[in-house]
């Protein structure tokens, strides 16, 4: 896996626009760029950058290929757009190493490279092909050893030594204990621009959910766990989930409560087509128990006896006709939004 490009794209344009924002001239150097109002950016005449004081003595020597600020980065990802607060230290470029200082001159690490956002008092560092987790104390929270990397709004998911590793930038851990192995975001879009989005993982074949806060929604403790679309479209809490425990499925909702109680060996959500009129945007399910098959709504009450030895509907667009077989008989249903109503007889 690979950093959300465009993500990476507009962080870097945005903070390097946002370093050369004010620029004066000094006869010693070729450039200044304020960085506080005690310090500032200075280039020599020979291409050199570090940083002075206001009252032009050097804290950072004039080594360095270019010297960047770090700064805390609040990334919106409805909007793309990016708070950036001001830290006390900085990014120094050596040839092929990048070095973390502090405002006094002092290098704490030195690796390959350091992306331009602090994420609490952690930076994510690579060194070769491998990432790591460092604090600005120059201690490693993770390693230098995980190819692989990706993001979830503001948490950093890093696979190490063959699990996944999540890091929350507002989490106050010297250890990331928890590892998994497997993360997969679930996203469910309510109106306008609304979304709920939340983190399914799963450990020593045991799925849950996390929220983007990386606290626990449902245990880790489930069998399988399978997210459903919305039930109603003006609710702010739609995301439920096909769950099965011990052999028996169900289904579970956002708050860890079972809307189908785990007694079914088969449930099939009915996936409605989108230009369906008058039928409420709410999904049924097809459910087998002992053998035979019925239908139920998302409250869980029956709207179609569990008798039938088939159920057929057209699953790409469904339009709330249903075929049912029972024996060598069979008929046809329709759901109205309430209740079915039979339609017709075929011997």
């Amino acid at each position: 896996m690979q950093l959300k490009s465009i993500h990476i794209i507009i962080l870097c344009l945005f903070y390097f626009a946002l370093n050369a924002q004010q620029v004066h001239q000094n006869s010693r150097m070729k450039r200044i760029i304020d960085f506080d109002q005690q310090h500032y950016f200075a280039q020599n005449k020979k291409g050199r950058w570090g940083m002075c004081l206001a009252n032009g003595r050097p804290v950072v020597p004039m080594n360095y290929d270019t010297l960047l600020a770090l700064d805390i980065v609040n990334f919106n990802p409805k909007d793309y757009s990016m708070e950036h607060i001001r830290t006390n230290y900085l990014i120094g470029k050596k040839g092929a190493d990048q070095v973390l200082l502090n405002l006094k001159g002092e290098i704490l690490l030195t690796v390959n490279s350091i992306m331009p956002r602090m994420m609490g008092d952690v930076i994510l560092v690579r060194k070769g092909a491998a990432w790591g987790l460092a604090k600005t104390t120059g201690e490693f929270l993770l390693p230098t050893v995980c190819t692989e990397i990706e993001w979830y709004d503001d948490i950093l998911a890093l696979k190490y030594e063959g699990k996944w590793k999540l890091f929350h930038p507002k989490q106050k851990k010297s250890k990331l204990e928890e590892s998994y192995d497997s993360v997969e975001e679930v996203i469910n879009n309510t109106r306008y621009n609304q979304k709920e989005s939340f983190l399914l993982v799963q450990e020593n074949k045991k799925w849950g959910l996390l929220d983007k806060n990386l606290k626990t929604v449902i245990p880790i403790e489930k069998d399988a766990l399978k997210p459903l679309l919305a039930i109603d479209k003006y609710s702010k809490k739609k995301t439920q989930f096909l769950v099965k425990e011990a052999g028996k499925w169900g289904v579970l909702d956002i708050n860890n409560q079972l809307v189908l109680n785990l007694e079914y060996a088969d449930i099939q959500p009915v996936q409605w087509k989108r230009n369906t009129l008058n039928i409420p945007e709410q999904p049924l399910f097809v459910v087998t128990k002992n053998g035979k098959k019925g239908i139920v709504d998302a409250a869980g009450n029956i709207v179609l006896p569990i008798e039938y030895d088939a159920i057929n509907y057209n699953k790409a667009a469904f339009d709330g006709l249903f075929e049912v077989e029972e024996g060598t008989v069979s008929k046809q249903i329709q759901w109205n939004g309430t209740t079915m109503v039979e339609l017709s007889m075929k011997p």
